[in-house]
């Protein structure tokens, strides 16, 4: 069994779903171990991939939080169980605060662990895992130390199958199918940023506009 393990935003959450999926396709089994306050929480239960969430608190090396702190040590806690039972042959991490558990406490147990890295630039729980995981895999060319480049190699940024042409995708969102369609992405969370600033600049454009504003 491979574990696969990150998320609490979808650019963690959604390129572990695409390996999964793969996974699956070719005959292994997975399981997926997510946080309980991420994305993952509500995205999972409606596939059909077996999963777990655990609390997952935030890593920040700026301030020191009591309350993510705990969430954090109940989260390692409840990873040690959850790998004592499960027994993953390997451990796939995304990243994300709720990728950090479940990779450490394979990299303590002795399992292989690798880590993907989706950014320009290493998470925090990459940073943290990467030390001691066999394997970084990464989607653009990134300058890391030697000990760590030893261990890297670009991939690319893993994607799901599932995908409409693009003259059905634009009926299914109401957008008409002759016209460039303009969209504007600012993460699983959004951007208030983009959200405040652009609709007055893009109306002069008089294009359709699909807008990712995210929930917050």
């Amino acid at each position: 069994m491979v574990l696969l393990t990150g998320g609490g935003t979808g650019g963690h959450l959604f390129p572990a779903l695409a390996v999964a999926e793969e996974l699956r396709k070719r005959g292994l089994e997975v399981f997926y171990l997510g946080s309980q306050g991420g994305l993952e929480a509500r995205l999972l239960p409606e596939t059909s991939i077996p999963h777990a969430l655990i609390p997952a608190g935030k890593l920040d090396r700026s301030a020191f939080r009591p309350k993510e702190a705990q969430k954090l040590l109940l989260g390692l806690g409840a990873a040690w169980r959850l790998l004592v039972g499960r027994r993953p042959r390997a451990i796939l991490s995304t990243g994300g605060y709720a990728g950090f558990p479940g990779a450490m406490v394979g990299e303590l147990k002795g399992i292989p662990v690798l880590l993907h890295e989706q950014n320009a630039k290493l998470g925090l729980a990459i940073r943290l895992l990467a030390p001691m995981a066999q394997g970084l895999a990464l989607s653009v060319p990134v300058t890391l130390a030697p000990r760590l480049a030893r261990k890297a190699r670009v991939i690319g940024y893993p994607v799901r199958e599932v995908r409409y042409p693009k003259a059905e995708a634009k009926a299914r969102l109401g957008f008409p199918p002759n016209k460039p369609l303009l969209l504007i992405l600012g993460g699983s969370q959004g951007s208030l940023e983009l959200n405040e600033k652009l609709p007055p600049l893009l109306k002069p454009l008089g294009l359709p506009v699909l807008h990712q504003v995210g929930e917050r």
